[in-house]
């Protein structure tokens, strides 16, 4: 299928020039894994005995008092509330952090949007499941067609993206759960790892609607906003879906001594978490590539966003 570029926005027009990133440092002791739109971000760190995690919030970085000798953090919604795992000798699992953490019964805790509604993995009576976890209530999803299900992202609607796999045959399948569909399986050997509030999924690829094949695309993608940029890789490296379709990070780094080694996040700023080297460093570093314009100044001047899809389209 020959692709071209369509309109997802409406009543604007395509950007026409690439834009750049500058490059902010973040606080190397800790390795930072999720950022929410505001930019502050969360992540662990550790001394080689003991594993602790910190948020970092308009700048101040602030280590978060869990209980246990290891703990992760893992996201953080633009409340500032950060999940993540934790474990000790006698209790282990999932926590969620405002002001002092909450402790409850995922095994593990992958995401979590706005309405504080987490999404990871749960481990009961042999079962490996998907789980969402909410105000104190647990759902709980079995797996429908193969041995184990892992839940990953979940948007603002509570639609849940994931993964179901067996070991035996190293199949892996991607899913998509909402309350009213229940799981419904993306196809064999399907990857899925990110869904917007607009119901659009990504990953290797492939983008889904709703639980529906939408369009096939060049690449892999972990990331999508809800102007559905999407963030992941080429065969060429590092690469932002966009206005201007697929375009390679790295040239468009302002400061050329930083070089992308890894993609961590990518929020509705467009900014991009990122591993790097820096000035031909082997130790990488955590910083985060902001849009220079942002997308809020194309807005202004009246230009909006499409992206790469397929001509011929059945339907995140």
């Amino acid at each position: 299928m020959r692709l071209i570029a369509v309109l997802v926005s409406v009543g604007f027009a395509a950007p026409v020039a690439a834009q750049s990133y500058s490059v902010v440092d973040l606080p190397q002791e800790y390795y930072w894994e999720d950022m929410n739109d505001r930019g502050d971000v969360t992540g662990p760190t550790t001394n080689g005995f003991e594993t602790w995690s910190a948020r970092m919030v308009d700048g101040v970085v602030e280590r978060l008092d869990l209980p246990g000798r290891t703990n992760q953090a893992k996201a953080i919604n633009n409340l500032g509330f950060v999940v993540g795992t934790h474990s000790s000798n006698s209790f282990g699992g999932a926590f969620l952090y405002d002001t002092e953490p909450v402790i409850f019964d995922l095994q593990h805790a992958s995401d979590i949007n706005e309405h504080g509604a987490v999404s990871g993995v749960s481990y009961r009576n042999g079962i490996v499941s998907g789980g969402i976890w909410k105000d104190g209530v647990m759902t709980t999803v079995d797996p429908q067609t193969l041995d184990q299900l892992f839940f990953r992202a979940i948007n603002n609607h509570g639609a849940v993206v994931g993964v179901e796999i067996t070991f035996e045959f190293g199949r892996r399948d991607g899913v998509y759960w909402t309350e009213a569909t229940g799981l419904v399986n993306l196809g064999a050997n399907t990857s899925v790892r990110d869904i917007n509030d607009l119901g659009y999924a990504c990953g290797d690829g492939m983008i889904w609607l709703n639980g529906v094949l939408h369009s096939t695309f060049v690449g892999a993608a972990g990331w999508i906003n809800n102007s559905n940029h999407m963030l992941g890789y080429t065969g060429a490296g590092a690469t932002v879906w966009r206005g201007n379709g697929a375009e390679l990070i790295q040239p468009l780094i302002q400061d050329s001594r930083y070089v992308v080694d890894e993609l961590l996040d990518f929020n509705e700023r467009g900014q991009i978490l990122a591993g790097v080297y820096f000035n031909g460093s082997t130790d990488a570093q955590t910083v985060i590539l902001t849009p220079v314009p942002e997308p809020g100044t194309w807005l202004a001047m009246g230009i909006g966003t499409t992206w790469l899809v397929r001509s011929r389209r059945r339907q995140r």
